[in-house]
């Protein structure tokens, strides 16, 4: 009688054991998975945040900002077109050349532009 109480002892104590043991199992692959979820997450958040630089330094490009951004560079070339076009338009027999007209083209660029014509 008392052998088989301690065998019953036995096989409780090793079952719990093995159930403590697969429980212990069971959390480090649930730890270990949600580390490498977090991992994925920070570096997703990571290249988020380099994306919306890029967008932010593209869109800043779309205004003008006093002569660096492409736009004030795209109002420039219009600015000069329309000085072509009346020039080219407006011109009549004896009138002075295009190329005479090129000092309005200098008047109208920002200091430190590439001269036009030279």
């Amino acid at each position: 009688m008392i052998g088989s109480l301690w065998d019953e002892g036995a096989t409780t104590i090793i079952l719990v054991a093995a159930g403590l043991t697969a429980i212990l199992v069971v959390l480090r692959l649930i730890r270990k998975a949600i580390l490498w979820v977090w991992r994925g997450i920070k570096e997703a958040k990571d290249l988020f945040d380099r994306v919306e630089k890029a967008i932010q330094n593209v869109e800043a490009q779309l205004y003008p900002n006093g002569g660096a951004s492409l736009r004030d560079a795209v109002d420039q070339i219009q600015r000069r077109l329309v000085i072509i076009e009346t020039a080219v338009n407006d011109r009549k027999p004896g009138d002075q050349t295009l190329a005479d007209n090129v000092q309005d083209l200098h008047n109208d660029r920002p200091e430190g532009s590439p001269q036009v014509g030279h």
